[in-house]
């Protein structure tokens, strides 16, 4: 037995340098496809930035390069970055003991830098590594990486430069090549930023978690994300605020083809002071609940792939400004073609079933302010199969209903404003409350109760034909 565990180990460490070295023989190799991957991406989102590969020195257990980002046509030097590699399968790095095919740590080479810009960055940082991103690759296409930001403190004197400290962020996410999904969170260290008339915006340390488990141009199909601040204030000449628990969450469901969207914030509490407008809000609840259903998603990625083609024009007539030296050149007649094929796609989005409710709450020792609205595409037939005005305004349905207390309204010195809609009939006033609940259904209008005659207002608009068929006509 004892001649056996030392000749376990002698294997093990066998097999470890193997396949050391054949992950090393490929290293270089793989690196090269990164960037290729990078530019890319870059050339579909920022066309004017390119990441170009300078230097590599091969290891065993790790190598080294460096690479730049500079734009096409600059002749400046660009940004420089230096990188790390570490070879699996077992790789020893700063970060501790990680295992798959690479670890590559990349910082900024400040030194790439004019002499007055790096010196700044050094002193606001007191590092050479501000920033620092490290990326963990494994045997599939799916990557680890982890963003650490240096805590930094920037006063820059005269010229009423703010005073900025922060105390850096950290963040880690698992996504792929194509950004199909991502998983992961971050926890952002307090920010304070004041100036020299005595304004200050301070920010407590906050944090996020995402699990995002379809995502298609960057829009979410599938997941859950979720934001918190514990607190945050800002003071300025006549102004006082200050909020306590802030959370921000969402919520997508992707079934068959259908996907609904889910959104909620929340303040635990709210303190708003400006003297000079009189307004002086106590501590205050806040509630706003937003969700969107029956988007088809087959007409939602067919928008966002016309978004991402509007996108890359625009970025190429940016990108020959930084080439030529001159004003941004666009492509007039490409940019109408996908204009008009991007409102297409959007008026394809309206569906029957379409619908949307958004529910915000204000609550206070003054009262409450109580609003509901709802929205709804109630017709069976397309948008674009809709032939009149008459039908446009016939296939909305929703209701709005607000309630706020009189004495609320006072506090927030909206009396005057509260007195207008009251006078026109859109609201009413009951046992301190101001009302209203206005209907539309099927073309009809109800306020409060009565009917309001809007067809007979529009008159002969009604039978104009609808915009809709042109806007989709080839």
């Amino acid at each position: 037995m004892k001649k056996v565990i030392p000749l376990i180990l002698l294997l093990l460490l066998a097999t470890w340098l193997g396949a050391t070295y054949l992950i090393s023989d490929q290293v270089e190799k793989n690196y090269a496809n990164a960037v290729k991957q990078v530019n890319q991406k870059l050339k579909s989102d920022f066309p004017f930035i390119t990441l170009e590969p300078e230097t590599f020195d091969k290891g065993f257990l790790s190598s080294e390069a460096t690479s730049r980002i500079s734009g096409i046509g600059d002749s400046s030097e660009g940004i420089g970055l230096r990188h790390k590699i570490y070879h699996g399968p077992v790789m020893f790095t700063p970060a501790g003991v990680k295992t798959g095919s690479s670890y590559i740590v990349t910082t900024i080479d400040l030194d790439t830098f004019p002499e007055e810009v790096r010196q700044t960055i050094r002193k606001a940082s007191d590092t050479d590594n501000p920033l620092t991103i490290s990326l963990l690759t494994g045997t599939s296409e799916t990557f680890d990486v982890d963003i650490e930001l240096a805590p930094l403190q920037f006063r820059e004197s005269g010229n009423n430069a703010p005073e900025i400290t922060f105390d850096g962020l950290t963040g880690s996410v698992q996504t792929d090549v194509d950004g199909s999904f991502l998983t992961g969170g971050f926890h952002s260290g307090k920010l304070t930023i004041e100036d020299e008339q005595g304004a200050k915006l301070s920010l407590a340390p906050g944090e996020g978690v995402f699990d995002i488990t379809d995502m298609y141009n960057g829009t979410v199909l599938s997941g859950t994300s979720r934001a918190t601040l514990p607190e945050a204030s800002i003071s300025a000449p006549g102004v006082e605020s200050r909020l306590q628990g802030l959370s921000i969450s969402s919520e997508n469901n992707t079934r068959g083809d259908t996907l609904t969207s889910k959104l909620a914030i929340s303040v635990e509490k709210l303190q708003l002071e400006v003297p000079a407008s009189h307004i002086q809000l106590p501590d205050s609840t806040i509630q706003l609940q937003t969700e969107i259903s029956g988007i088809e998603t087959t007409a939602l990625k067919q928008l966002l792939d016309t978004q991402q083609e509007l996108n890359a024009l625009q970025m190429n007539s940016v990108a020959s400004s930084f080439s030529n030296k001159a004003s941004p050149v666009l492509d007039e007649e490409a940019m109408g073609k996908t204009l008009q094929r991007y409102m297409q796609s959007l008026v394809n989005l309206v569906k029957p079933g379409l619908q949307s409710t958004t529910r915000f709450m204000l609550k206070n020792e003054a009262g409450i302010a109580d609003l509901h609205l709802d929205l709804g595409y109630a017709e069976s037939r397309d948008l674009s199969q809709l032939p009149t005005i008459r039908d446009l305004i016939g296939a909305v349905k929703g209701e709005l209903e607000i309630k706020a207390d009189e004495k609320l309204l006072s506090t927030l010195s909206l009396d005057a404003l509260a007195a207008m809609p009251v006078a026109m009939g859109f609201a009413t006033q009951e046992n301190g409350q101001l009302q209203s609940l206005i209907r539309l259904e099927k073309g009809d209008l109800n306020v409060n109760g009565g009917p309001l005659p809007l067809m007979n207002m529009l008159g002969p608009v009604l039978n104009q034909p609808s915009p809709i068929p042109a806007l989709l006509a080839n």
